[in-house]
């Protein structure tokens, strides 16, 4: 790039003093009888005299185009950024819905199948969830309030489809403003990970999720005993899923940590609002 502007300059400074040479020098005198100099002027003098006077105009003019060019390079990547985030995080949504609902219809077909008399209830609480994942996830920004039903639909749906009672002890007591606005999706892998990879059914040691918020912060705290009878213990979408999105939606405002001794499993999101 640098070189070919140079060339270019270059090229554009020999163009000029050539032409302005040949109509001066050379035409004119032949025409009306006089130069535009004392006769007998060297080509060379027209080479210092247009790079003397020419100079100052292109380089001002070589400036402002530089800047523009600079400032218009800065735009075009600047919105192809964020079209690449926003069609990045569409695509992060469009790795959970189809994760959820896939494990969910396998187990609503196995109690169909078998005529369970939970079946209904169960798909009743799934349509709750689809009519979340269709026309809340579309929006930038959701009440905290719907994703707080959508997970204790999710919840309720888990225990109708568990063979054994599952204990799941969900704290939402400092949650002080429930229309608080927040991106869809932002609680729901917390407590998705807590029952994909959690033990539900000990009484003693029940899966907590805790949630608190206020105008300044929000707060998501887990833990859980973690099922080493599962493989991929804490793996998979959710959790790197939600890493990228809170770069995206909230850079530099927000701690994120985990903590896995092998026994317990707790996580810890603080948000700055």
């Amino acid at each position: 790039m640098t070189v070919k502007f140079l060339v270019g300059l270059i090229l554009i400074f020999a163009y000029f003093i050539i032409v302005r040479y040949i109509i001066e020098e050379i035409i004119s005198p032949h025409v009306i009888g006089t130069g535009n100099y004392f006769e007998g002027t060297h080509f060379t003098y027209y080479i210092f005299d247009n790079l003397h006077w020419a100079s100052k105009p292109i380089i001002t003019s070589t400036i402002i185009w530089l800047v523009i060019n600079f400032i218009r390079t800065l735009q075009n990547e600047v919105q192809l950024n964020e079209e690449k985030k926003k069609a990045e995080i569409q695509f992060l949504k469009s790795q959970i819905n189809p994760h959820f609902i896939f494990n969910t219809l396998n187990n609503i077909y196995s109690m169909v199948f078998t005529k369970s008399e939970q079946a209904l209830p169960a798909i009743e609480k799934l349509s709750e969830i689809m009519r979340f994942t269709t026309y809340e996830t579309q929006k930038e920004k959701i009440p905290i309030e719907s994703e707080l039903k959508y997970i204790e639909s999710y919840i309720e749906l888990e225990k109708i489809r568990n063979t054994k009672t599952i204990y799941i002890k969900l704290d939402l007591v400092e949650v002080k403003n429930k229309n608080q606005i927040i991106p869809p999706y932002l609680l729901l892998p917390f407590i998705e990970n807590c029952v994909k990879h959690g033990v539900l059914d000990d009484v003693k040691n029940p899966v907590l999720f805790s949630i608190k918020s206020n105008s300044k912060k929000l707060i998501i705290e887990t833990e859980n005993h973690i099922n080493n009878k599962l493989k991929d213990v804490h793996s998979g979408i959710g959790i790197s899923n939600l890493k990228k999105r809170l770069k995206y939606y909230y850079p530099n405002k927000h701690i994120f940590k985990v903590k896995n001794d092998g026994i317990i499993f707790k996580s810890y999101l603080e948000i700055q609002l």
